[in-house]
């Protein structure tokens, strides 16, 4: 049975020096659109844009050129719902140092300040959801603090050309609007009912009957709303408050997520290109991705804060078959990659070395060809296996 299609919004986007993602205007989204829906290899965006017009993009590499320099830099498709900001035909920009230049913020911040907005909330603290952007938003007086150094700019939310509309299977749509941090008491309403305890069940947290108090002094059980796993409430409030975040809820006994699930990855970089080769069990293009971390100090969310972290074996590559699967399954690395999901700081598997940067068990292909070790290709099955981790993240 054919896949349901699901209308979403197309926004092709370019990556700057910071390695972010920035939103070509809407003209020169419907440009690349044309072109993308006639099967056109290339488009110059001097035909949408003058201001652009040493620049094309070449639509098969996904690669933008600079007629004037050997500069190639990265371009992306990506896809929005029609609620957000670039279905709405609204921008939020920043003043920049000169009269009347504004800046446009990445679309996924866009998307956050939208969707605050329209809650009526008065501030947004961004960093709570993008560590990298230090800023209170102050919607009362349409100002950016920046909360290391005070600095203030205007902001505005101007109107613009809408983005174009397409329509793509439901399942390969999968957009994680960003959230605003929250609190341990806001999961538990969210997320769990206060229940009787059932005669003979331990807790599995403290390993005392759920008839029992628990081993930190109330009694009162709860039990999470998808799962059905019970718990002393004090046990899971120890749990939680012990891990130093309050972004989710994980279940004790099954590990299924409630919230969104915010890792402790190092900062980094993700970046993407299409191989014109097949893998092997594959007749398609090759997807490979590249993720790069250099040494630096760890947070207060490692383990061992103000000590650096070191890092092996990067930039470490890996692939994925341009299938309908495969491409599903390179969006929501992406995503983990945005929640810091796909590696972690800790001791090596292999080397028991401490203080390194290692895979968080989502497991990746490092190699085209060959799988006797289990890192090649074939593998009917790795497509599979990579989406249930995934979702044991609470990626899905």
């Amino acid at each position: 049975m054919a896949s349901a299609m699901q209308q979403v919004v197309v926004v092709w986007e370019w990556e700057n020096s910071q390695h972010r993602w920035r939103p070509y205007s809407p003209q020169v989204v419907q440009l690349l659109e044309r072109a993308f829906s006639k099967g056109l290899k290339s488009v110059f965006l001097g035909d949408a844009e003058p201001l652009l017009s040493n620049f094309s993009v070449h639509i098969t590499s996904l690669r933008q050129l600079c007629d004037s320099s050997d500069r190639e830099i990265a371009v992306r498709r990506q896809f929005y719902p029609p609620s957000s900001p670039a279905g709405r035909g609204a921008v939020w920009q920043w003043a920049g140092d000169t009269p009347s230049e504004w800046h446009s913020y990445d679309m996924d911040v866009q998307c956050l300040v939208e969707t605050v907005w329209s809650m009526g909330e008065q501030t947004v603290d961004v960093s709570h959801v993008f560590p990298h952007l230090p800023y209170i938003i102050n919607f009362c007086n349409l100002t950016q603090v920046k909360k290391t150094s005070g600095y203030v700019r205007q902001l505005r939310r101007a109107q613009q050309a809408a983005y174009p509309l397409t329509k793509v299977p439901a399942d390969e749509f999968v957009f994680q609007p960003p959230t605003l941090e929250v609190t341990l008491d806001q999961l538990l309403l969210m997320y769990t009912s206060v229940v009787l305890p059932t005669v003979g069940v331990a807790c599995c947290i403290c390993r005392y009957m759920l008839t029992e108090p628990s081993s930190y002094g109330d009694d009162l059980v709860i039990q999470l709303n998808g799962c059905r796993h019970a718990i002393h409430l004090d046990c899971l409030r120890a749990m939680v408050e012990s891990t130093n975040q309050v972004q989710y809820l994980q279940c004790p006994a099954c590990q299924s997520i409630y919230g969104r699930k915010v890792g402790q990855q190092p900062p980094g970089r993700m970046s993407t290109r299409r191989l014109p080769i097949p893998l092997p069990g594959y007749d398609c293009d090759t997807i490979e991705i590249s993720y790069m971390i250099s040494p630096g100090i760890q947070g207060p969310e490692h383990p061992h804060p103000g000590r650096p972290y070191k890092v092996r074996g990067f930039p470490r590559i890996c692939y994925l078959p341009s299938t309908t699967q495969g491409r599903k399954v390179l969006r929501l690395l992406e995503e983990a990659w945005r929640r810091r999901l796909i590696f972690t700081v800790g001791p090596s598997a292999t080397t028991g070395e401490q203080d390194v940067v290692t895979w968080n068990e989502i497991h990746h292909k490092t190699e085209l060809h060959g799988n006797d070790s289990g890192h090649g290709y074939p593998d009917p099955g790795y497509l599979d296996r990579v989406t249930a981790e995934l979702a044991r993240h609470g990626v899905q």
